[in-house]
C-alpha cells in the first residue's frame, strides 16, 4: 500500500493531465465583521454523474497551498480546509452548490476530496 503522501503526489499528476481548474468560493458573513470571505483556485476532475449534478475531484495540495483558503477565523469543528455545503464552486463559466463534501483520509492525512454539486 502507498503512503498518503505518494496518494497525494499520484493525485496531482493526475490533474495535471486531466483536470480543469475550479474556484470554491465561502461567502463572506453578512451580519458578523469576524467573517471572512474566501477563495482557492484548485485543479480539479468534474466527472457527470447525473442531470443536474456533478462529482468534483479535489487534491488536498490546493487546498493546504493557498494563501485565502480557508478564511481567517476559521471555526475550531473539523479540517478547515475542506469545504462545506454553504460553499460554492466554479467551474465551465458557471457557479453550483456544494450538496455533499467527502473527505478522504489515510493514517489521518487528508489525500483528497470529493464533492458532489448541483448546477
Amino acid at each position: 500500500m502507498s503512503s498518503p503522501g505518494e496518494r497525494i503526489a499520484a493525485l496531482d499528476r493526475s490533474l495535471s493531465r486531466a483536470g480543469q481548474t475550479v474556484t470554491i468560493l465561502r461567502p463572506a458573513g453578512t451580519t458578523d465583521i469576524s467573517h471572512f470571505s474566501a477563495t482557492v483556485e484548485c485543479r480539479a476532475q468534474v466527472v457527470a454523474s447525473g442531470i443536474g449534478l456533478s462529482s468534483i475531484i479535489v487534491s488536498p495540495t490546493d487546498l493546504s497551498n493557498s494563501p485565502t483558503w480557508p478564511e481567517p477565523n476559521v471555526p475550531l469543528v473539523g479540517d478547515p480546509r475542506v469545504p462545506r455545503k454553504t460553499d460554492r464552486i466554479n467551474y465551465n463559466g458557471y457557479q453550483h452548490t456544494i450538496e455533499n463534501v467527502h473527505p478522504r483520509y489515510i493514517d489521518d492525512v487528508l489525500i483528497r476530496v470529493d464533492i458532489e454539486a448541483s448546477s
